[in-house]
């Protein structure tokens, strides 16, 4: 929108009147698409070369969202946990480890998703021992970094109101933690 407290401090993934394609502006996936006038006046339509190949593209969006929160928080401190090796935990696996990360820690309940975090050159866990993993490498003092990929988790948390979709908490936070004890 441009105008609420979050776009005017550069904030604008946390819109108070955030509308995105797909959701309350239709044709998210479409070829062809109607894009409103007053995206067009916040810059929101980036134009590419027709060279560019569309499976490539498609990372573009989640790709920026990940290194906003990279942009917004440091990640090559030392220890960072990743909650979730979906795409989304993926692309943040990559960008902390390329970012100069001593240790990346991957959770997921899937074995083969877990591989993946492997061949990436993280340390695939599974949910349940990636506290003792984390606390045993930090001698208990818990991940310099925790990405939270879930924004389901957090959707609930504040009353169907959307929130962004991945929660990056820096500093003191042992993995184990509860969310409430994150966000105080």
């Amino acid at each position: 929108c441009g105008s609420c407290p979050n776009c005017l401090q550069d904030r604008e993934h946390l819109c108070s009147n955030l509308e995105l394609f797909g959701y309350a502006i239709d044709g998210g996936l479409q070829e062809y698409l109607l894009v409103p006038e007053r995206a067009l006046r916040r810059g929101n339509l980036i134009t590419t070369s027709k060279e560019l190949d569309p499976k490539a593209l498609c990372l573009a969006e989640p790709i920026s969202c990940c290194l906003n929160g990279l942009d917004q928080f440091k990640v090559n401190l030392g220890v960072v946990a990743v909650r979730g090796a979906g795409p989304i935990g993926l692309i943040h696996t990559q960008l902390a480890l390329a970012s100069g990360a001593r240790q990346v820690f991957v959770s997921n309940r899937s074995p083969g998703r877990r591989q993946v975090a492997d061949r990436l050159g993280a340390i695939g866990v599974s949910p349940d021992e990636l506290e003792d993993r984390v606390r045993e490498v930090t001698n208990g003092a818990g991940a310099d970094v925790v990405i939270e990929p879930y924004w389901v988790l957090f959707r609930f948390l504040y009353g169907g109101q959307f929130v962004d979709p991945c929660l990056i908490i820096a500093g003191d936070y042992l993995v184990g933690s509860s969310v409430s004890e994150c966000l105080v």
